[in-house]
């Protein structure tokens, strides 16, 4: 069975659909099958590889509560594959709010009948810990969670972190945090450099921390802009 990874924070801004485009596309590259679920109603993953969520016919809300499985494979890359989002998607936490019971497996459901045609399904999530989100931990077998060196809202990575030692119990999840990422780094600023070594050193999320600094990039922005992943855009940046 592929593996299911949520990129998550509740602060927007940070590089959560740059991180799940970005490290998608370099598996692809690697000839694995890779799936993304853009679960945010902003749709930026979408966007990011060149689809106009307004001109959708069905997206990841068709995915949530019906039969529909909206996949698109992405056209420059073999093995890249989006279930897109759009602002429908907005209408499914009053629809998780009206559901009794088992609300928050609804995703897991639904990704448990497609996890095996792929080796990965990352699940790129909104900037908050609603109904979404929840569905999102609770369907994935790993959470990714970028922060940005430039500043660190410790109240909100304390909750995020909570909630997902209590997901990790509640349904039995084995090494389900799989680290906090740097980004938008860059060295030469004091800032960067202070809130770093402060992230290595909180007792609450220091051992979580990867060695890997995603590093502040022109080349970043400009792949986003050009709708490619960083890895056929500008290969060697």
């Amino acid at each position: 069975m592929g593996k299911v990874i949520a990129v998550a924070n509740q602060k927007g801004g940070v590089g959560k659909t740059t991180t799940t485009v970005n490290i998608a596309g370099f598996l692809a590259l690697a000839r694995k099958k890779v799936l993304i679920i853009d679960f945010d109603p902003q749709a930026n993953a979408t966007t990011s590889l060149g689809l106009i969520p307004d001109n959708l016919t069905s997206s990841s809300i068709d995915f949530l509560f019906s039969e529909q499985l909206p996949i698109r494979n992405y056209s420059e890359l073999n093995g890249l594959y989006i279930i897109p989002s759009s602002l429908t998607l907005a209408e499914a936490e009053i629809k998780l709010f009206s559901t009794p019971i088992g609300r928050e497996q609804t995703l897991q459901k639904k990704i448990d009948k497609i996890k095996d045609g792929f080796d990965f399904i990352f699940i790129d999530c909104p900037p908050n810990l609603g109904p979404l989100t929840i569905n999102a931990l609770v369907g994935a077998d790993h959470l990714l969670i970028p922060v940005q060196t430039q500043y660190l809202p410790m109240d909100g990575l304390k909750t995020l972190i909570s909630v997902a030692k209590d997901v990790e119990a509640m349904y039995k999840k084995e090494r389900y945090i799989l680290g906090i990422l740097p980004t938008m780094y860059a060295k030469r600023e004091k800032a960067c450099q202070e809130i770093l070594e402060k992230m290595k050193n909180i007792d609450f999320i220091a051992g979580y921390v990867f060695e890997s600094i995603i590093r502040r990039s022109v080349s970043i922005q400009e792949a986003t802009m050009n709708k490619k992943p960083i890895c056929i855009f500008k290969a060697n940046s």
